[in-house]
């Protein structure tokens, strides 16, 4: 694995999203595993839930590799055509790469939850009170 991708899996914590996978499949071993159904169902859904960001983060690096060997192959064929190509891959890669970040990002322990947000105009005048009413827009979408 390139030494970037590497990093990611650090940045990412791949190996502590690895390990919290291995306890909680090791809880539906248990013999009282199903006397619970609602937490089992809970538990089951999150290891389905690791077991996604593990595979999308590994897609990410494999992408990644792809991009870096197609670009080792047009820098010794000294090939211009498939330069588009790697344009392309590139693009696509970063696109993936941006939503698996984000996605990341707002995975936290209360992510999933509602807010309460409320919005304030202050003593601005009509500016502040047109501010207020685009960013309710804005938040409402």
């Amino acid at each position: 694995m390139p030494k970037k991708s590497r990093k990611w899996g650090i940045h990412f914590d791949i190996a502590g999203v690895k390990e919290k996978i291995r306890q909680l499949e090791s809880k539906t071993t248990k013999p009282n595993f199903w006397d619970e159904p609602e937490q089992s169902q809970k538990i089951l859904q999150e290891i389905k839930n690791l077991k996604n960001k593990v595979e999308e983060y590994e897609n990410v690096v494999q992408q990644y590799e792809e991009i870096q060997t197609l670009i080792e192959m047009v820098l010794e064929e000294q090939d211009i055509e498939m330069i588009s190509d790697v344009r392309e891959g590139v693009e696509s890669f970063m696109n993936q790469y941006e939503q698996f970040r984000i996605g990341t990002l707002l995975s936290g322990e209360y992510d999933h939850k509602n807010a309460i947000l409320t919005l304030h105009a202050g003593a601005g005048g009509t500016e502040a009170c047109d501010w207020a009413g685009m960013l309710l827009r804005m938040y409402m979408r």
